[in-house]
């Protein structure tokens, strides 16, 4: 296996790793804001705790958009030594995991497509998160932001092959470059 494929894997991996503590933090927070408008108050593994007046829980709903802020400024601004394919792995792996957990909760957990109402089952633990976590909006706003980062740093690793080692990467390859300038070889133009 070749260094720039191996980078690939293991970008790919970190990636699916990070989307697990994202999962989770995600689906506690959204079983915080689902249990606030139900006049429920939970612990952190969904056991009620007590009855409340029914309303808007504002620090969950706060903490949906700043863990996701923080993930998605951790994953695109990933190591750019990786280079465009090795930084597009990353996302492509904590998209693959998103995107799992979102298909997950909207077709085996999600709303009843006959009747069309939600289920709120008030499950103990880590199923519920990842139920919740996957019907959250925020979750799905990050997963399509992620996507179209990835796929648009997957473009910028390709570079079009020359069959002269100092030709442009979008030129002929009668076209040359001056000696004294480099190509960068994680986005194949011209370093100045």
């Amino acid at each position: 296996m070749d260094q720039p494929q191996a980078n690939s894997f293991v970008s790919a991996m970190l990636g699916a790793l990070l989307s697990i503590p994202y999962i989770a933090a995600m689906g506690m927070l959204a079983m915080q804001v689902d249990a606030g408008r139900l006049g429920l108050s939970v612990d952190l593994l969904n056991r009620p705790t007590g009855v409340q007046d029914p309303g808007s829980s504002w620090p969950s709903l706060i903490g949906l958009a700043v863990v996701s802020l923080l993930v998605l400024r951790v994953v695109t601004r990933g190591r750019v030594a990786w280079g465009g394919r090795g930084r597009a792995a990353f996302g492509f792996g904590f998209s693959g995991v998103l995107l799992a957990v979102t298909i997950y909760a909207v077709f085996v957990t999600g709303p009843n497509f006959l009747t069309g109402l939600q289920r709120f089952e008030m499950v103990e633990g880590p199923h519920s998160w990842i139920d919740r976590a996957g019907n959250s909006t925020s979750l799905q706003l990050v997963l399509a932001i992620v996507i179209a980062w990835s796929l648009s740093q997957w473009r910028k690793g390709t570079s079009i092959p020359s069959t002269s080692t100092n030709a442009l990467p979008f030129a002929g390859p009668s076209t040359s470059v001056d000696p004294s300038t480099s190509v960068d070889p994680s986005t194949g133009y011209q370093i100045n």
